[in-house]
């Protein structure tokens, strides 16, 4: 007597389409002038999606802050301080990108602050000098107006 057997096989691929977060455009460090505008950029892949949040010397930003702007971008998010203040802003900024698999992606970058002088014999309102300000940093002086009552009295 002849015997047939067949044998079936089922090979099942799974292809994990899930991939943690990693940063690949990390925010850079940065120097500014007090009381100006600076932004950070931060991108980062994964799957799902990341979600990005900020920290400043580790402590988490709050958008609904007056100061602190949070925007999302495609890929990545921008954070804008405006305006910018010495005593407060002068720290490491964080990017952490999240989506759930794996452990979040982090980013650090420096902000310095060069302060505002506000002595008023050396400093008179209308001119902005800076304290340890490089030789050759980008300066914009306004000069005083006269207001339209002193442009009236003057003979």
């Amino acid at each position: 007597m002849l015997t047939t057997t067949t044998f079936c096989s089922l090979v099942v691929v799974v292809n994990n389409a899930f991939d943690p977060p990693q940063i690949t455009q990390a925010p850079r460090n940065q120097k500014v002038a007090e009381d100006s505008i600076i932004s950070f950029f931060c991108k980062a892949s994964g799957n799902p999606q990341p979600r990005f949040t900020w920290e400043r010397d580790g402590k988490r930003i709050n958008p609904k802050r007056t100061r602190y702007f949070i925007y999302d971008m495609p890929h990545g998010s921008v954070l804008r301080i405006e305006p910018v203040k010495a005593r407060r802003d002068q720290a490491t900024f964080s990017c952490i990108a999240d989506n759930g698999i794996g452990v979040p992606a982090r980013a650090n970058s420096t902000l310095k602050v060069y302060a505002m002088n506000r002595d008023k014999g050396i400093n008179p309102a209308w001119k902005k000098i800076y304290k340890g300000i490089p030789n050759g940093y980008p300066s914009i002086t306004v000069n005083p107006e006269l207001k339209a009552v002193e442009k009236d009295r003057q003979k």
